[in-house]
């Protein structure tokens, strides 16, 4: 064996013992060494995405009730421009979270049950998810960590409807919203004297949408990036092309046609999921 490739294989063993020493796999990947109780992070990190950021742990702070639902409250983290709030590792499935001014509610929990490793998924704006594992607690005769409250509608997210308006207008119009039209809908909005879904009815039945959306098909795909925020799945599209054009019939006009529609594409479940973020579910 030459001396030069003595040298090679050497200088090689020698690499790869320092890559290996500074955490960094043979493919140049950073690799993670997390300590939790039970080993829960091992368990668990099958399903993490590259995109998810483990933060560490967290604690309730309150117990509460939402919706008739016994509830735990957890304060937001500084620093996180929050888009959706979603619970994972949930020992049942009647779980759901919802923002409410500066906290996170958790309800429908149980009484008597421990939650253990329950993982609090925080999607930031950025879309990189940021993940904390919230202490063990447990629900005893009305009481848990903290204190206790009522909670009968959450506090709107200001923040959180007024970048929802900015979308809609840039999704259906191609153009920004003005200030002023912005704070009034907020407002009237975030108060409850206007509910969603009455938005979207008179605002997708005006002149400029049927302008910019003559076709039928048009109109659908224009619903799903005001109201949804994204692209019509098939199925989902050929229902409510299939709706409209029914409706049409029956009514003998677009506005009517295009709110009973909107009627029944804001009953869903997805569109609960976006009161539930913007704080707007009674």
């Amino acid at each position: 064996m030459s001396s030069k490739l003595i040298k090679k294989i050497i200088a090689s063993t020698l690499i790869f013992s320092m890559t290996v020493a500074i955490g960094v796999n043979v493919f140049g990947e950073p690799t993670i060494t997390v300590q939790a109780d039970d080993d829960w992070y091992d368990r668990y990190d099958d399903d993490w995405d590259d995109r998810d950021i483990f933060k560490g742990n967290i604690s309730i702070s309150g117990l509460t009730t939402y919706g008739g639902r016994k509830a735990v409250t957890v304060a937001i983290p500084s620093g996180i421009n929050i888009k959706e709030v979603d619970t994972e590792n949930e020992p049942h499935d009647n779980i759901d979270e919802v923002i409410s001014g500066g906290n996170i509610i958790i309800y429908g929990l149980r009484d008597g049950v421990t939650y253990n490793n329950l993982i609090l998924k925080l999607e930031d704006r950025s879309g990189i998810d940021y993940k904390y594992r919230i202490n063990s607690f447990t629900i005893q005769g009305g009481s848990t960590n903290g204190g206790s409250s009522t909670v009968t509608r959450p506090i709107a997210n200001t923040q959180a409807i007024s970048d929802y308006l900015r979308d809609v207008y840039k999704n259906v119009f191609g153009r920004e919203v003005d200030q002023q039209g912005l704070n009034y809908w907020v407002q009237k909005l975030s108060s409850g004297q206007v509910d969603l879904d009455d938005f979207f009815k008179n605002l997708l039945s005006e002149n400029e949408f049927l302008t910019i959306a003559p076709t039928p098909e048009d109109k659908i795909k224009k619903l799903y990036a005001g109201i949804f925020q994204r692209q019509p799945d098939q199925g989902g599209f050929n229902y409510w092309l299939n709706r409209y054009k029914a409706e049409l019939r029956d009514e003998g006009n677009e506005r009517e046609a295009l709110r009973e529609v909107i009627d029944d594409m804001t009953d869903g479940a997805e569109f609960k999921q976006i009161l539930r973020r913007l704080g707007l579910d009674d």
